[in-house]
């Protein structure tokens, strides 16, 4: 489905919030990325993204609102070559969630510095399964 950049904008307010609000996602929290499935070019993978809770609650529905991603019912579609693509998502997920619009690179690495992230690489922790 195609999306306006309005509604775009409105679908990543409102995961941005479920995640800081109802799900309580704090700088501190350990994501697990479970890696479900790769293509026989090793150039497309899915991907399911779950919060460290008792009940390890997955939130990959929430995350492809947040970073505009597409999904289906084995996970979040990413691409790319070359790359480390659970580093890639989680560093996706972190930038959504704290980086400002127009903020610079640098105010970024201060504030995720302040939040208690490395300032080189300002990304959540996370595991891959």
């Amino acid at each position: 489905m195609q999306y306006t950049k309005k509604q775009k904008e409105l679908r990543k307010l409102e995961s941005k919030n479920a995640l800081l609000n109802n799900y309580m996602l704090k700088p501190t929290d350990t994501l697990i990325i479970v890696l479900k499935s790769v293509s026989r070019s090793g150039m497309c993978c899915r991907m399911r993204v779950l919060i460290l809770m008792p009940d390890n609650r997955d939130i990959s529905w929430i995350i492809e609102k947040l970073c505009d991603l597409s999904i289906n019912n084995i996970g979040l579609r990413i691409t790319g070559c070359g790359m480390d693509m659970a580093f890639w998502l989680a560093e996706k997920i972190t930038q959504a969630l704290y980086r400002d619009e127009g903020m610079s690179y640098a105010d970024y690495q201060k504030k995720c510095e302040s939040m208690g992230l490395n300032k080189n690489v300002p990304c959540l922790s996370y595991n891959v399964i």
